[in-house]
């Protein structure tokens, strides 16, 4: 992105991220309701968890036994299903006494089993198990269980198929490492060909949430291993199920938060235009990934942000956003246009929103209003002489407005920066000494001089020697002109 590197802003801190709790399966009696054609169980099962009553009298010695000793499958799947129900008590499930118990590797093995009814109950059990705290995780992982899932997720029964989709999206979810192992393991590949070919939108989501934990975490994944998901996400945001499209769009705002090369593989993979549509969806959990992904592209090449030049109307819409989050991020991503080059602040101008992002500069909650600043303090730095002067007359009292919105800021936020950007402000219109001279009363006559010759006591040694440049080089007042006292006194 053009401009000086430290008026970019960084990244907002992930607030807004979907948290990594992993998930526990309904019964599948729920996700069948989801089916885009409803099909009949393909075998009998006992859908509801156990009571915490019916827990409490389990015999663990007696169920341990029942699941190794016996040779009869039927005694088997027994087992295996209360295991199972026992996992899917909501408060506190028994997941480290199923571990202790040695159960887990006895569990993996049955993986293999020939059985589809077997699959799917040890399947959902180990998920289950997979859906603990990260050494319950790693315990599953240790047993073998990824490879068998990864196999699984080509399994006749798509029961299974979704089962083992959802046990590898828990283990993806738990930390990077898990990630990592997940996708050296060829877990992307199959899982693209369950979103390809579902019958079952309980299948595609499962699926697309399980791939956006592919992408997501930090340090980030090798982006050649999850760059092939770029076609699926493409077509994935155009679904009619607003959970996919969620799931989708948080995928592409990891893959788009990197270097220009991840960026433009997110532009040629087609989604720009729709995740500019999306900005003006109603559902703020659709909005919070498309802005975010915006955001991303805008702080690439100069190309890349030309691409989403054309979300800057719906970016101003979301600056009246009751939620102070989404006025941040859509200030974020208009800073990261601002610092871009002449036609893209010449789009931001026409707009029309930056007496939006002035006001929100002046009066909004601190967190938003650092992110307003640098909207306007990379126009300064970077506009030229006829986009500086027209955002000066854009206002009467647009010196006393700015150091009205750096003032109340000076504890928090970037103050060398802004000023720097102030500063480049005043020499640009400089370039025109006709400019100058109108400006300069007004700018003797405003706050900014108060604003100025406070940060002389300021406690960064940077912040007072830019004060002082400014100072110095905008100031001339002659020790006899009466003058004098209107402009600051400084140490010759």
């Amino acid at each position: 992105m053009a401009g000086p590197e430290d008026e970019v802003v960084a990244n907002p801190e992930d607030e807004q991220t979907p948290p990594t709790t992993p998930l526990v399966p309904d019964a599948v009696t729920d996700m069948a309701a989801l089916s885009l054609e409803a099909k009949p169980s393909a075998y009998e099962r006992v859908m509801s968890p156990l009571t915490m009553e019916e827990a409490s009298q389990v015999d663990f010695a007696a169920l341990k036994q029942q699941l190794f000793l016996t040779t009869d499958d039927d005694q088997v799947l027994k087992a295996v299903t209360q295991i199972r129900r026992l996992l899917s008590i909501e408060t506190t499930p028994p997941i480290q006494q199923v571990i202790d118990a040695g159960m887990v590797p006895r569990l993996v093995s049955l993986l293999d089993h020939s059985l589809p009814n077997m699959v799917f109950e040890t399947s959902w059990a180990l998920t289950n198990v997979a859906s603990g705290n990260s050494a319950q995780t790693q315990f599953v992982v240790e047993a073998g269980a990824v490879p068998k899932f990864v196999s699984l997720m080509n399994h006749e029964s798509s029961d299974v198929a979704e089962q083992a989709v959802w046990a590898l999206g828990n283990i993806a979810g738990d930390s990077p490492q898990m990630r990592d192992h997940c996708l050296s393991l060829g877990t992307l590949p199959n899982l693209l060909v369950q979103i390809t070919t579902a019958s079952k939108v309980s299948l595609l989501r499962n699926s697309t949430w399980a791939l956006s934990n592919l992408c997501r975490g930090k340090p980030k994944p090798s982006f050649s291993m999850v760059q092939p998901a770029l076609p699926a996400l493409s077509r994935l945001i155009y679904s009619t199920d607003e959970e996919v499209i969620v799931d989708a769009l948080w995928a592409l705002s990891y893959l788009s938060d990197g270097p220009n090369e991840h960026i433009d593989a997110v532009i040629d993979a087609g989604v720009v235009k729709k995740l500019i549509e999306l900005l003006g969806h109603s559902k703020l959990t659709i909005v919070t990934p498309a802005l975010r992904t915006i955001g991303n592209i805008a702080t690439g090449s100069d190309v890349a942000t030309d691409h989403v030049l054309g979300a800057i109307p719906a970016l101003r819409v979301l600056l009246s956003s009751p939620k102070s989050a989404v006025r941040k991020e859509a200030l974020w991503c208009l800073s990261n246009i601002t610092a871009g080059n002449v036609k893209q602040i010449e789009a931001v101008e026409v707009s029309g929103v930056m007496a939006d992002v002035m006001k929100h500069a002046m009066e909004d909650s601190p967190d938003v209003a650092k992110e307003a600043c640098w909207v306007i303090t990379n126009f300064m730095s970077g506009g030229n002489h006829s986009q500086v002067k027209r955002l000066l007359d854009s206002s009467a009292t647009f010196f006393d407005d700015f150091a009205t919105a750096v003032a109340r800021l000076a504890e928090v936020g970037p103050m060398q920066s802004w000023l720097d950007g102030f500063s480049h402000f005043l020499a640009t219109l400089k370039q025109e000494p006709a400019t100058w001279e109108q400006a300069y009363p007004k700018l003797l006559d405003s706050k900014m001089v108060e604003l100025l010759e406070k940060m002389q006591a300021h406690p960064s040694e940077a912040v007072y020697s830019v004060a002082l440049k400014i100072l110095e080089a905008h100031f001339e007042v002659e020790e006899d002109d009466p003058a004098a006292e209107l402009g600051p006194e400084f140490d010759q």
